[in-house]
């Protein structure tokens, strides 16, 4: 629905410093996001899913119980050029 969403930190998310980064990034972007419980049906029917870590950047994730996933690879790369991560 062209709204990007990440768990609150209360669901067992880490406050990490890449994914207040990539948030930050992708609002910059222009992107909307909302903090909101993320279920597995949210999962399967996105444009796109992706983790953050400080070593590896945004990653995109390949499928969720075996339900191939989109991969906006563009965006990635936006992503982790913001995040410094080559």
């Amino acid at each position: 629905d062209g709204v990007w969403r990440t768990a609150p930190l209360d669901d067992d998310v880490l406050p990490g410093v890449t994914r207040r980064e990539a948030l930050a990034a992708l609002r910059g972007l222009g992107e909307q996001v909302l903090v909101e419980r993320v279920g597995r049906d949210d999962l399967r029917s996105a444009r796109a899913v992706f983790s953050t870590s400080s070593l590896s950047g945004a990653v995109p994730v390949a499928a969720v119980d075996g339900v191939p996933l989109p991969v906006a690879a563009d965006l990635l790369t936006t992503l982790n050029h913001r995040l410094r991560v080559v």
